[in-house]
């Protein structure tokens, strides 16, 4: 992320912006993450830059925004997320972004919030999963919404790189990463919540 293209998204009608595992990827992390709308998990140690949690006003009533990551998706210094959540001090309707590669993971911890968090997003794998929960206590959980980029090939980007490893040759010697050349999708969902439980979820 940059600072131009954080705030070329709140102009265009995004609220908060989430992070995960390459939010400190560019030259700008620090300068991005002290941005009050832009979020970094919440159980990240103390000392890293940047907040968890955002509290929103809408139509008059507190709306949480809860960032949450996992060491399965290569943040080995997260803690334990349900941890994490209870000292969060949320508010209102409570939206979660998990950042995690376990599926499990993400289902275990949506069955241990349901009925206290209206949503249990799931992100980082860029592959949006087909399932759309309602749980019984009215909270809603995709295991992945996907990513939003170029849809040629798995992340958005050539996997040839990865095809070397995994075959065992050098990586080194091929072209530096290129980004697909398929047409650019959207992964999202919206949800309809009443009273901070969710009513519907559904693919957009």
């Amino acid at each position: 992320m940059t600072v131009e293209l954080v705030e070329r998204l709140l102009q265009n009608g995004v609220d908060i912006v989430t992070s995960g595992n390459h939010g400190w990827d560019g030259p700008e992390a620090d300068a991005v993450h002290w941005h009050s709308r832009v979020l970094r998990p919440h159980n990240f140690p103390q000392e890293v830059m940047g907040k968890g949690v955002a509290i929103l006003e809408v139509e008059g009533e507190p709306v949480s925004v809860l960032n949450l990551g996992s060491p399965t998706a290569a943040m080995p210094n997260a803690v334990p997320p349900y941890d994490s959540w209870l000292a969060a001090g949320l508010r209102g309707t409570v939206i979660v972004d998990f950042h995690g590669d376990s599926v499990w993971e993400k289902m275990e911890f949506a069955t241990a919030v349901d009925g206290r968090v209206a949503a249990v997003l799931g992100t980082h794998t860029h592959e949006p999963t087909i399932n759309l929960h309602i749980l019984p206590g009215g909270t809603a959980l995709v295991a992945d919404v996907g990513m939003t980029g170029p849809s040629g090939s798995p992340g958005g980007f050539s996997f040839d790189h990865f095809a070397a490893e995994m075959k065992g040759e050098d990586p080194t010697s091929l072209p530096p990463f290129e980004l697909a050349a398929g047409p650019i999708t959207l992964g999202a969902v919206l949800l309809r919540i009443e009273g901070g439980k969710t009513l519907e979820i559904r693919r957009i």
